[in-house]
């Protein structure tokens, strides 16, 4: 499961989508779980900062590649603040 989530996110909140990340790595210890977080951003800004982090992730999948065991959470960091500030409004 891949999950890209904005820290400043108000539509999908944040704090759910960590609660249930943990939950589910304590359920399902050795998931294929991967969230990527990204300070700051809402939605879509997020998303887009993180797609040089996730996309190798879809195309490993969509080469018959399963994604590894074990939860692991991604903290994302855009490339730069100026690249933040523009993203973020």
């Amino acid at each position: 499961m891949l999950v890209v989530q904005g820290k400043g996110d108000t539509l999908t909140y944040p704090y759910n989508s960590e609660r249930d990340f943990g939950r589910t790595c304590g359920a399902f210890p050795d998931s294929s779980a991967e969230p990527f977080f990204v300070p700051e951003l809402g939605h879509n800004p997020a998303f887009r900062v993180a797609t040089p982090n996730y996309w190798p992730w879809v195309e490993r999948l969509f080469a018959g590649t399963s994604p590894k065991t074990g939860c692991k959470k991604i903290e994302v960091e855009p490339v730069n603040d100026r690249f933040k500030r523009g993203l973020a409004g």
